[in-house]
C-alpha cells in the first residue's frame, strides 16, 4: 500500500506542476497581449502626431525632428521606386500607384488626400478609376 500512495503523491505533484505550467502559459499571454496593445497605442499616438505635422501644427521640436525623419524616409522609399519603375519599364501604372502612395509621381512632394493636382509641382495625379 505504501507504493500506492506514493504513486498517488508523484501524480498529484505532477498534476500540480502540470497546472502551474498551464497558468504561467496564460499569463505570459496576457502579458503578450498587454505589450501588443501598448505597441497599438503607441502607433496611434504616432499617427496622430505625425497628422499634426503634416498639418501644420506647432510639435515639440523633438517631435518635430523624427516627423522630418519620417518624411526623409517616405521620400527616400518614393524615389526607390520610381527607380524600380525605371528599370521596369512601367511608367503609367507606376504614376498611378505612386499617387497612391500619397507622393506626387513626378516631384516626389508629398500629396493632399484626394487631391487631383500636385501641390508642389502643380501637374496631374491620376487616383484608382482614372
Amino acid at each position: 500500500m505504501d507504493i500506492m500512495n506514493k504513486v498517488n503523491e508523484l501524480a498529484q505533484a505532477v498534476g500540480d506542476k502540470a497546472n502551474e505550467l498551464v497558468e504561467y502559459g496564460k499569463l505570459n499571454a496576457q502579458i503578450l497581449s498587454e505589450n501588443n496593445e501598448i505597441d497599438a497605442i503607441k502607433k496611434q499616438i504616432g499617427d496622430a502626431c505625425f497628422g499634426k505635422y503634416r498639418a501644420g501644427d506647432a510639435l515639440d521640436p523633438e517631435l518635430e525632428d523624427l516627423c522630418r525623419k519620417i518624411e526623409r524616409h517616405k521620400k527616400s522609399i518614393a524615389e526607390k521606386q520610381r527607380q524600380l519603375r525605371q528599370m521596369k519599364g512601367d511608367t503609367d501604372g507606376a504614376k498611378q500607384r505612386q499617387a497612391e502612395n500619397g507622393f506626387c509621381p513626378y516631384c516626389g512632394g508629398e500629396l493632399v488626400e484626394d487631391a487631383a493636382f500636385c501641390p508642389r509641382c502643380g501637374r496631374k495625379v491620376f487616383r484608382d478609376g482614372e
